[in-house]
């Protein structure tokens, strides 16, 4: 088994690559490489491609990549039988990459090595003034209008035949860790999703870097980017309005994980969310349940369709 650092990518397959060029810079994103029939997205943290996308004649998820934290983590999952090297998404930035395939069909990349690119200057967090605690003293709020850096690519959600199952699978091959667990409301409490985290071991890390779903319909869920502060969520939601995309639910706050929402319906049919102000945890967490209602998963904000959940 490896202990995987970070979620690296995610690849798609769209009809219409200027379309897609046009929606993730609105998104946040910045192209970092094009080329004939693909074109890739980079993060403001210096994710040299959070996102890429290859010209086809139907719009289908490929699959993502998650970080080794060394090449040695590579070689034991070729050596294990369980992934295989491919060639690197882009090859332009280098790296070494390993395929393997998740049980439900999902391609899982494991990436190392790959170089960087410069961090993209980004504003600081706002300062806010509280009820109860007075922090900005003669200074206003003026947080930009229009595209919202994505700062990087926090999250991916499967929906799969077994959300136990599928979290094993995570935990054995990757080093996952369970962050949270959701049950059905009734008396069995039956299991239904699991919220996983990269194993944090000393440091602090997302709340989950993968949720995976239980359902008859097995598919990508979502991926989410992460931005500055509750007002990038804000500022992000207000300019993709006036761009006239498409919105499914939001503004509001999940339970699990406290992330601020926003959930869109991309040109191609998938959902993509922006976020902030998530959990971050470290090795001192404990797992704990949650109803897995849409009620119950929504501390504030609309509630999420029934077609969030299929």
């Amino acid at each position: 088994m490896i202990k995987v650092r970070d979620l690296a990518y995610a690849k798609f397959a769209v009809t219409d690559l200027d379309l897609a060029r046009r929606f993730l810079i609105d998104f946040g994103l910045s192209v970092s490489h094009e080329a004939p029939g693909e074109i890739a997205f980079s993060t403001a943290d210096g994710n040299p491609y959070a996102y890429v996308a290859y010209q086809s004649d139907r719009n289908e998820f490929l699959g993502f990549a998650l970080e080794a934290a060394s090449e040695e983590d590579l070689v034991v999952l070729t050596d294990s039988g369980v992934g295989r090297y491919v060639a690197p998404a882009i090859n332009s930035f280098g790296g070494q990459c390993v395929a393997t395939r998740h049980p439900d069909g999902f391609v899982i990349e494991v990436v190392h090595g790959r170089n960087r690119m410069p961090q993209q200057p980004v504003r600081d967090p706002l300062v806010h003034n509280f009820g109860t605690a007075k922090q900005r003293i003669n200074k206003s709020q003026r947080p930009p209008k229009g595209v919202t850096p994505a700062l990087r690519l926090g999250h991916i959600a499967l929906n799969v035949s077994s959300a136990e199952d599928s979290a094993e699978w995570f935990k054995n091959t990757f080093g996952f860790k369970e962050a949270d667990f959701l049950v059905t409301p009734d008396e069995t409490q039956a299991l239904v999703g699991v919220f996983m985290s990269c194993d944090p071991l000393e440091e602090v890390i997302d709340h989950h870097s993968v949720f995976v779903s239980q359902s008859d319909t097995i598919k990508l869920h979502h991926i989410a980017f992460e931005v500055q502060d509750i007002d990038a969520v804000m500022s992000a939601h207000d300019f993709l309005i006036t761009q006239g995309y498409s919105i499914e639910v939001g503004v509001g706050r999940h339970m699990a994980g406290s992330q601020v929402f926003d959930y869109w319906t991309d040109p191609f049919g998938s959902r993509i969310e922006h976020y902030s102000d998530g959990d971050v945890i470290d090795s001192a967490h404990n797992p704990g349940t949650l109803a897995g209602t849409p009620v119950e998963l929504t501390q504030w904000g609309p509630i999420p369709p029934e077609t969030f959940f299929q």
